[in-house]
């Protein structure tokens, strides 16, 4: 008998007993739409995460900061420590918190770690606003391209920057600068407007419009710009001040030499940890986000597998109610020369069978809820995150649910195929 031959004949003795055999089917459904929506829901948050923080990079290039970096300090008078300026990191005091800074200093330092290729301050190009010929002027925040990083941005239209006179814009830009429509908005020009420090004079720059950004909570009022027109305006507002003032900043970026693992990484922050720097990449700060969105969807899914639990019981009781039923048919298989490996395969097979029906509805019927529910939040509470699907069904997501539930189907079948493949044919003929 070849497999095909055992599948037919498997799905022929299924129903049989097609109300036994349907409830079954009916309490694996369950288990596999639960695990499948909430598999679903886990993916498309996040999903919508990674694009919306696909701005920070990924784990090419390393965050250092000083141990101390953010200290809350007391109010009142504090004591000043001879050469605290000018060896090491300085302090400064902004909004209520000690910031310690890193210098030149601090790069050489990290620059002698092993595995570091090389070091800089981290620093941020501050403009004023953003504005058409025609509109008024808008508040803008400034974010940097970091040469080295590979950042997949959530574009609603064209792409990332690649001349250093181009700008990708928030999609909430669109209406205010009197854009109709993303497409138009690209190839436009624009000017955005930098402070010098010292002097108070502003000086324009004027940029085309590479790409439009997806509207989100975190990107809303955010340009995004070359690692050289990053540089090209921070020397513009730090023009006239002290290299002292100019060459210092929160963090430092450090690139990793070679290829990136997880044993360099590890080897980096380990040796910065003790000469006094925390080193995070991209993934560690948001690592508390998808850890959250994964243990609220991890508590649903426990359900989904309570209810597959329950659901193998019922399919280890058909598997055995129909060894019961069919015990002089065994009999007769085995008479006629079949081996018990080939019993054995065809009560397995319908229990795989019991699981592959019971998952494949699930998972079509999750879909049809996930399609309903990313409606529903699109009109409602997900408003104006165009791009946030609730719900993400994926192939490879589908494929592992069916390949599990088949599993613990066949598990669950194990026992009663056994039981029916090694009857001995003289007693299961006699069976009444």
């Amino acid at each position: 008998m070849k497999l095909w031959d055992i599948l037919k004949t498997s799905a022929s003795n299924l129903w049989r007993n097609k109300g036994r055999t349907f409830l079954t089917v009916i309490a694996v459904f369950i288990g596999a739409f639960t695990i499948a929506l909430t598999s679903a829901v886990n993916s498309g948050v996040n999903d919508y995460i990674d694009r919306q923080l696909s701005i920070y990079g990924d784990d090419s290039v390393i965050y250092i900061r000083a141990k101390s970096a953010m200290e809350q300090f007391t109010t009142g008078p504090q004591e000043y420590k001879e050469g605290a300026s000018k060896e090491g990191a300085s302090e400064e005091q902004i909004g209520g918190y000690s910031i310690q800074m890193l210098n030149s200093n601090d790069i050489k330092k990290i620059s002698k770690i092993k595995n570091v290729e090389s070091a800089e301050i981290y620093t941020v190009a501050s403009a004023d606003y953003i504005q058409k010929s025609d509109s008024k002027k808008y508040k803008i925040t400034l974010q940097s391209i970091i040469e080295g990083q590979n950042i997949q941005l959530d574009y609603l239209a064209g792409n990332k920057p690649q001349k250093t006179n181009e700008i990708v814009i928030s999609q909430d830009y669109l209406e205010v600068l009197k854009f109709n429509s993303a497409e138009e908005a690209i190839e436009k020009t624009i000017w955005v407007s930098a402070t010098n420090n010292i002097t108070g004079m502003q000086k324009k720059y004027a940029l085309k419009i590479s790409g439009v950004l997806n509207k989100s909570l975190i990107q809303n009022t955010m340009g995004v710009i070359s690692s050289e027109l990053n540089d090209e305006i921070y020397s513009y507002n730090t023009e006239g001040l002290g290299d002292d003032v100019k060459n210092k900043g929160v963090a430092i970026l450090a690139k990793i030499k070679g290829e990136k693992t997880d044993e360099k990484l590890e080897q980096i922050k380990k040796d910065a940890d003790k000469i006094g720097y925390t080193v995070t990449t991209a993934k560690d700060q948001v690592q508390t986000i998808y850890d959250v969105v994964n243990a609220v969807t991890g508590a649903l899914i426990v359900f989904g597998a309570i209810a597959l639990l329950a659901a193998s019981f019922g399919i280890i009781n058909t598997l055995y109610m129909s060894v019961r039923e069919r015990t002089r048919e065994i009999g007769l298989m085995k008479a006629m020369g079949l081996s018990n490996r080939k019993v054995f395969a065809l009560f397995s097979a319908e229990a795989i069978l019991i699981g592959v029906i019971g998952s494949v509805l699930g998972i079509l019927a999750a879909k049809g809820v996930g399609s309903v529910l990313n409606n529903f939040a699109s009109q409602s509470f997900l408003k104006g995150l165009e791009g946030f699907d609730l719900t993400l069904f994926t192939l490879e997501n589908s494929f592992a649910i069916v390949a599990i539930v088949a599993f613990i189907a066949f598990i669950a079948g194990a026992l009663p195929s056994r039981s029916a493949s090694r009857k001995d044919p003289i007693e299961a003929l006699r069976y009444e």
